[in-house]
This record gives C-alpha cells, sequence and structure tokens, in this order.
C-alpha cells in the first residue's frame, strides 16, 4: 500500500456518517477537513462521495503548496524538486 492510499485510509476512519431527513440521504463527514463532505442514498455511496471529495482536497493541497494534517500518525509530506540552474 502506498503512503497516498495509507493517508486516504487514515482519512476515511475519521468519517462520521448521518442520515438527513430533509434530503432523505446520507451525509459523510470529516470534522477536520470542514470541506470535505459526501453524500448518498446509502452510507456506501455517501463513503464514496466523501473519498472522491478527499482526493479532491489532497489535490489540490498539493497544487496550491499547502501542508496537509496527519491523520493517526500518518502524514503526507510534500518534497518540491531543486530547480537546476542555468548555464549560461
Amino acid at each position: 500500500m502506498t503512503t497516498l492510499q495509507r493517508y486516504i485510509d487514515a482519512i476515511m476512519r475519521r468519517a462520521k456518517y448521518s442520515f438527513d431527513e430533509e434530503t432523505q440521504s446520507t451525509i459523510a463527514v470529516v470534522e477536520e477537513l470542514p470541506v470535505c463532505w459526501g453524500q448518498g442514498l446509502n452510507h456506501e455511496e455517501a463513503r464514496e462521495d466523501l473519498a472522491s471529495t478527499v482526493e479532491g482536497y489532497i489535490l489540490l493541497s498539493i497544487k496550491n503548496g499547502e501542508d496537509l494534517p496527519e491523520f493517526d500518525g500518518v502524514s503526507l509530506k510534500l518534497v518540491t524538486p531543486k530547480k537546476e540552474l542555468a548555464h549560461a
């Protein structure tokens, strides 16, 4: 299992699920990532939607050079490659 997979799994283990009476759907949230939530007709659909949102959050954070929080001892550290100096 890659570090990325372990990181996503650690996040998904923190997911909390509830049933929303108004929309008649299941909602999945990770409290530490307020921008990440999923919705579906059942637990599994909500989990899949949440996983997709988490992946998008990770990709956007990487693109923006933002630090990602640690989850259950699993972290994802970004390493920026050094640019080579151009020779004149």
